[in-house]
């Protein structure tokens, strides 16, 4: 019944059918937080490194979908003059594999209606950092852009089967500036979207513009020894608490909303491990999220990240 309820949400309600992402950050897991070094995706002033290539994949699983991986996300920092720390980022904003099915009848036929939803919104970005010790300051522009197919299809007993396909379209720009504050082994950071806008539009169609709000979120953190750490992040939409000791990290948060102005609900359960392969730190993290209310799930989300050049944390 929840999977009936769900596939017509998607195909009736406007906010669905027009494809804008729920959480615009928020996938990446134990490492989304605007005070973690080399996570420029929270915030560009955590983009603390000598030479650095990281690599992210995703892979997840709930109650309504299948298992899905795909690389999530490469990011590329390197020194310059003026000590300042210049990169770029292609990061998935958006995956969309969904698959529908629901079995119905009238006084004059049976038919199934299928409905399926494949596509993505694709970031694009560009950072520029600098610090000041104890100030460290960055700076951040991207470019939005992808393209999500919805297809409909109605098998009649009886009557000639229909089908529809209808692609959507995105193109969009932000920028946003961050700050963290280094004292000794604590720091706060924080990151702010000052420039966002989304547009979409169909064939024949002319662009509409989504009334998006301005992001921003806060992080703090304290270290009380190497590899030993607490980290706290919130933003809007909810807030992570996350730990660490040695190679093993452990984090709970919470979930207050989507992105689609509905009231979302939901707990997040997360563990990691950070091991070392040839002097290249992996990070893996699985977590589990459990949505409440009438949009119920159970939702696996888990990632393999590594840094191809540098050391952990970018540093």
């Amino acid at each position: 019944m929840n999977y009936i309820v769900i596939l017509i949400l998607v195909i009736a309600n406007p906010l669905y059918a027009e494809n804008i992402p729920g959480e615009w950050i928020g996938e990446i897991g134990l490492s989304e937080s605007p005070v973690l070094d080399g996570n420029v995706f929270a915030n560009p002033a955590t983009a603390d490194t000598l030479d650095f290539i990281s690599v992210s994949t995703r892979f997840s699983f709930d109650d309504y979908e299948l298992f899905n991986a795909t690389l999530s996300s490469v990011t590329l920092s390197m020194p310059t003059f003026y000590g300042c720390l210049v990169g770029g980022r292609v990061n998935v904003l958006y995956d969309s594999k969904l698959d529908g099915e629901i079995n119905l009848s009238n006084e004059w036929d049976s038919y199934t209606e299928y409905f399926t939803r494949r596509g993505g919104i694709d970031q694009y970005s560009f950072f520029l950092k600098k610090s000041f010790a104890p100030f460290s300051l960055g700076f951040d522009i991207n470019l939005l852009n992808g393209k999500i197919e919805d297809k409909w299809k109605i098998v009649f007993d009886e009557y000639s089967d229909i089908f529809d396909t209808l692609p959507t379209y995105f193109r969009g720009y932000s920028a946003g500036i961050g700050i963290v504050y280094h004292l000794k082994d604590f720091r706060v950071g924080g990151y702010y979207v000052f420039y966002q806008n989304l547009k979409y539009w169909r064939d024949g169609e002319d662009k509409d513009e989504f009334n998006l709000e301005r992001r921003a979120s806060l992080g703090l953190s304290y270290s009380f020894d190497k590899g030993k750490s607490i980290m706290l992040s919130a933003d809007k939409k909810g807030a992570l608490l996350t730990g660490r000791y040695g190679p093993i990290v452990i984090g709970y948060g919470r979930i207050y909303g989507s992105g689609y102005e509905l009231d979302i609900e939901g707990n997040r359960f997360m563990g990691g491990i950070v091991l070392s392969l040839n002097k290249a730190p992996i990070m893996i993290t699985l977590e589990n999220r459990r949505y409440l209310g009438e949009f119920s799930d159970n939702e696996y989300i888990g990632t393999i990240s590594i840094s191809i050049t540098g050391e952990e944390g970018g540093r």
